[in-house]
């Protein structure tokens, strides 16, 4: 009987050590990571339009074009690049201008300007820093403001004159 009994004992000890082996935790652990890039994205809300221009007017005609612009947070301060795909006017890096066909003559071109909200000049590919645009992770509203004045109007030849403007986000590296 004790032989029966100290087996017993015996098999109870190696079960339950045989048991507790296997409910006894492993943990492992693992690492979790994720990179956010920095970087803007800019949103066109409306196009700058003019319409149809009175070219007899001694006014400037005015139009605006406005944005939203997401900068992730801690890209720091956010400057904007404006390149035009006709270019600048001769000898004025302020003075965008739209054309008519190839635009290969002065009656062609139709120059304008771009400026920010505070009327400070835009220059075409030149860094262009806008305070406004806090890089926080939310959206900023930006106006840009154009104006042909009435002296780049008066010897425009009828037809339909464009322009592609590029608006480039820049902030410095991080």
């Amino acid at each position: 009987m004790k032989t029966i009994f100290g087996r017993l004992a015996l098999c109870v000890g190696v079960l339950s050590v045989a048991l507790s082996a296997l409910a006894a935790p492993d943990s492992q652990t693992f690492s979790v990571t994720a990179n956010v890039a920095q970087g803007c994205v800019v949103l066109v809300k409306t196009h700058m339009a003019f319409g149809t221009l009175n070219v007899t007017s001694d006014a400037a005609a005015e139009s605006q074009a406005t944005f939203a612009v997401t900068c992730t947070n801690g890209s720091g301060a956010v400057s904007l690049t404006f390149g035009s795909a006709n270019g600048n006017s001769a000898g004025d890096a302020s003075a965008f201008k739209m054309v008519k066909g190839a635009g290969t003559t002065a009656t062609e071109r139709l120059v304008y300007t771009l400026s920010k909200a505070d009327k400070t000049m835009i220059v075409i590919d030149k860094a262009t820093p806008f305070t406004e645009l806090v890089a926080d992770g939310t959206a900023k509203s930006l106006t840009i403001n154009g104006r042909i004045t009435a002296a780049a109007k008066k010897g425009a030849m009828t037809g339909t004159y464009t322009d592609t403007v590029t608006m480039t986000a820049t902030y410095p590296a991080i």
